[in-house]
């Protein structure tokens, strides 16, 4: 007796693309939320920033010291947190002779995606000082596109500037 496996293939295949598609709508659906914040919170460090390549001064580059322990912390739900390291000056710059960068404040705020989902916000509400939360006037401190985003790579465009961060 002879099978035909023909409407048995195609019912196979029929189920396979269906899982794809639902595979891929939950990898995209890994919403961005996830992919932020690593389902509870996760640490960016910035290891590129296009301007670097315009600017003189050292202290003022992502790998410069001071810069490269900083963290932005994205907490799900919403909650933000910027981290300037134990790092904060540069003692080999002097602010009378040259134009030294200095280290932000530790912030608190927020962030959320554009409602297309193609750019990141981020909304500092205060500073954190010795372990205080002091509140503040809400500033916006990030309104970037979203050019990519995956568990360990972020790369974010602002007003000309490109930003790649790492997942720590």
């Amino acid at each position: 007796m002879k099978l035909n496996l023909l409407p048995l293939a195609f019912l196979l295949l029929s189920i396979a693309f269906a899982c794809s598609d639902d595979e891929k709508e939950t990898n995209e659906n890994k919403n961005q939320e996830e992919l932020l914040t690593g389902n509870t919170e996760k640490h960016w460090k910035i290891i590129e920033n296009s301007s670097d390549e315009d600017e003189e001064e050292q202290s003022c580059k992502t790998s410069h010291p001071m810069n490269n322990d900083n963290r932005w912390v994205f907490i799900k739900g919403g909650d933000f947190r910027y981290d300037n390291g134990d790092i904060t000056d540069d003692p080999d710059c002097d602010d009378d002779v040259q134009d030294c960068c200095s280290d932000m404040l530790d912030l608190f705020g927020t962030w959320e995606f554009s409602a297309d989902k193609k750019k990141l916000i981020v909304t500092a509400e205060g500073k954190i000082e010795d372990g205080e939360e002091t509140f503040e006037s809400p500033e916006q401190i990030m309104n970037a596109t979203i050019e990519k985003l995956t568990e360990n790579e972020m790369i974010l465009t602002q007003r000309g500037v490109t930003v790649k961060f790492i997942a720590e």
